[in-house]
């Protein structure tokens, strides 16, 4: 069954966008069990509500659901671009706005994913001690999201046309 199972997510593309509803994960990816997946989304959802107007950093938020999201692993297929996704949409609903930028933060995370490895690995090790901390992959993402922006600044005052130059989210 599981082989399957994987040559059908190969070749059904809406087998990955369902939840999972086993545990279908290879090492060193070790998820919770996929009965507990209900009620970890529920309280990662409520996280993100209850922390939205407390929580001043632009990226701190994004960074928990970027963590969180990668290890509840909720899908069969798809988390860390799911991640990703949940990690930029909040990012720009924070800013209060899409974010000007040729190359955004999700695919600059695909460019050199090293740090972005490192700084879920971080959390891991801080969630293991029974600690909340993600903190790394906040610095991480203001130091894609500053890319991002300062690419178009530069865009900017080179004199390329585009729709809005905006400063940076990030206090000087």
């Amino acid at each position: 069954m599981g082989f399957e199972l994987r040559r059908c997510s190969q070749h059904c593309p809406v087998w990955r966008a369902i939840p999972r509803g086993s545990n279908l994960c290879r090492p060193p990816c070790f998820p919770p069990h996929f009965e507990k997946v209900p009620d970890l989304m529920d309280r990662f959802f409520s996280m993100i509500h209850e922390n939205w107007t407390i929580v001043d950093h632009p990226t701190w938020i994004a960074g928990y659901a970027l963590w969180r999201l990668n290890w509840i692993h909720p899908f069969v297929e798809g988390n860390g671009r799911t991640a990703r996704a949940a990690c930029y949409y909040l990012i720009c609903l924070k800013q209060g706005k899409l974010l000007p930028g040729k190359k955004i933060v999700p695919e600059r995370i695909r460019e050199d994913r090293k740090p972005y490895y490192a700084a879920l690995q971080a959390a891991d090790k801080a969630w293991d001690q029974g600690k909340l901390d993600v903190s790394e992959i906040a610095k991480y993402l203001e130091r894609l999201l500053t890319g991002q922006l300062t690419e178009r600044q530069v865009a900017c005052s080179n004199g390329i046309r585009v729709a809005e130059c905006i400063p940076s989210p990030f206090p000087t």
